[in-house]
């Protein structure tokens, strides 16, 4: 019998033993202490088959493993390369159960240990972007050694770029300045993460750049100084903000994967322009990619047909939840439809994307909460409710944190499911 069918009949029991309940009113209460306790068993027995089997979560020697996690409205990338660096793009919206589930992400990878994050890639100042990066940098099992970050001032008073523009290597006139909250944020944690030594240097995202590590490399095709002078001169609307993503190009193991940020087409015209750019180690732009991360959740801007002409990509990867902005749009898929066929995932549809590159071969794994990722939609509610039950009695009594965060989780997908 498969999982799924597993998982079905143990949740038919649990509704059958809930109708009991709610029908019977005098029901004794030595009856009801056991139907809830075999209510407790059937829930236990759920999450145990839901995970029986399931891939591990680390990293294989010499594996490339590409974590595009489902943050709802945002992004977030976690890059386990083969030699053990590791490189997180952007951290996405402002929250605090987002930026516990990020956090949690993370720190589970790495069972009884800290995480050592070796590069921290912030695209462009967006909340959706930056929003948690902040807790990620200033959480204290979690170590951030360099910082990639726009060129862009913040509103923290000891923002390094106003050294700059103080001692006349810059001036406002082509330096942008966004004074969001979160963005400032952002800058701060850094700030302080550089100051107890853990981060060694901040780079701004500037023109070309290249990160070499043992088997791999990316190649950054930085937003140019009008892209910048656009922003710091225009009305900074979201087009000109999301053009300071940067383009950057992935190589490892045989295959080639594209992360872009908010890039528009502004951004994506810099890369084309300067595709074919010498970054100094004989890199020249194939013109092919096996997987492209979407930019800008799959806005119409993004993905145009002069890019994808060049880029082609083989997979495609949308990292996206619920919005107004109507994001992926319909024009949108249409374009990357014509290069990737069916191959074109969103987080809010598969949850947690994991893609693993070994010797050339690629392997997808998509990782749902195990109730949505096994349990058909008519018992899924059902099974939450008894999570919701469970977990107020059991925090009520205990004080137990991690039961009260199980209790909030299964609250929020309740709600999401409900209003489905």
């Amino acid at each position: 019998m498969s999982r799924r069918r597993v998982v079905t009949s143990v949740a038919k029991s649990m509704t059958r033993a809930g109708e009991h309940l709610s029908k019977n009113p005098t029901t004794t209460r030595y009856t009801r202490i056991i139907l809830l306790i075999l209510v407790v068993l059937c829930l236990v027995a759920v999450i145990v088959v839901a995970c029986a089997n399931r891939p591990p979560v680390g990293n294989s020697d010499n594996a490339l493993t590409i974590h595009f996690i489902d943050v709802g409205q945002g992004d977030s990338i976690f890059i386990q390369f083969p030699n053990g660096q590791t490189m997180l793009i952007d951290g996405a919206k402002q929250s605090t159960v987002t930026a516990t589930e990020l956090t949690d992400y993370l720190l589970n990878l790495y069972p009884n240990e800290s995480v050592d994050i070796d590069y921290c890639m912030l695209t462009h100042t967006d909340a959706d972007h930056c929003g948690s990066l902040d807790d990620v940098i200033n959480h204290n099992n979690i170590n951030v050694k360099c910082v990639y970050q726009p060129r862009v001032v913040s509103a923290y008073q000891y923002d390094m770029l106003h050294d700059a523009v103080d001692t006349g290597k810059c001036n406002y006139s082509y330096l942008p300045y966004i004074d969001t909250n979160v963005y400032a944020s952002f800058v701060n944690a850094v700030h302080n993460e550089m100051l107890s030594g853990v981060c060694t240097h901040v780079e701004y995202n500037l023109q070309g750049q290249t990160i070499n590590g043992e088997g791999w490399s990316m190649h950054i095709y930085n937003p140019s100084e009008q892209i910048y002078r656009d922003l710091a001169t225009g009305t900074q609307t979201a087009s000109e903000k999301n053009n300071v993503s940067p383009i950057m190009v992935l190589s490892c193991n045989g295959r080639t994967v594209l992360f872009t940020g908010d890039a528009d087409e502004d951004a994506e015209n810099n890369f084309l322009s300067n595709v074919n750019y010498n970054f100094g180690d004989n890199y020249v732009w194939s013109g092919d990619c096996d997987v492209l991360k979407v930019g800008h959740h799959g806005g119409e801007q993004s993905s145009n047909t002069p890019f994808l002409q060049v880029v082609k990509p083989e997979y495609s990867i949308i990292s996206v939840g619920d919005n107004t902005y109507g994001h992926p749009t319909a024009q949108t898929l249409d374009r990357l439809g014509d290069y990737c066929g069916d191959n074109i995932y969103t987080t809010q549809e598969c949850g947690n994307i994991v893609l693993t590159i070994l010797a050339g071969e690629m392997n997808w794994r998509m990782e749902r909460n195990v109730v949505s990722a096994y349990l058909p939609r008519q018992y899924q509610l059902t099974v939450l409710s008894y999570i919701v039950c469970i977990g107020y009695v059991q925090s009520t009594i205990a004080n137990d944190d991690v039961t009260r965060q199980l209790r909030l989780q299964a609250i929020l997908t309740y709600q999401r499911l409900s209003n489905d």
